[in-house]
């Protein structure tokens, strides 16, 4: 597995959405993937970027979940979701 795929693969990204992230084209992407060519280190910094944000929102949430359940005990049910669209998994 070539370090852009197993970054894509742990950011959750499609080799469609790793494209649209970098802004690069899906061929490209591909071909890094493969190991046909290298990626630069500079995409991959921005995946390694994006997996930071990512644990950050993660660690978060789990605080939030635990002053939650400190103030007010633990919830019945804590409903997670997917976003509607691109718009609103990019922000």
């Amino acid at each position: 597995m070539t370090p852009l795929a197993l970054l894509s693969a742990l950011s959750g990204l499609s080799q469609r959405e790793t494209a649209e992230f970098l802004d690069v084209r899906i061929d490209t992407v591909k071909s890094w993937s493969s190991g046909r060519n290298a990626c630069r280190e500079e995409f991959l910094d921005e995946l390694r970027g994006l997996i930071k944000k990512q644990e950050r929102a993660a660690a978060e949430m789990l605080a939030q979940l635990a002053r939650l359940r400190e103030s007010q005990g633990a919830p019945d049910i804590i409903e997670l979701g997917f976003p509607a669209d691109d718009s609103e998994a990019q922000s």
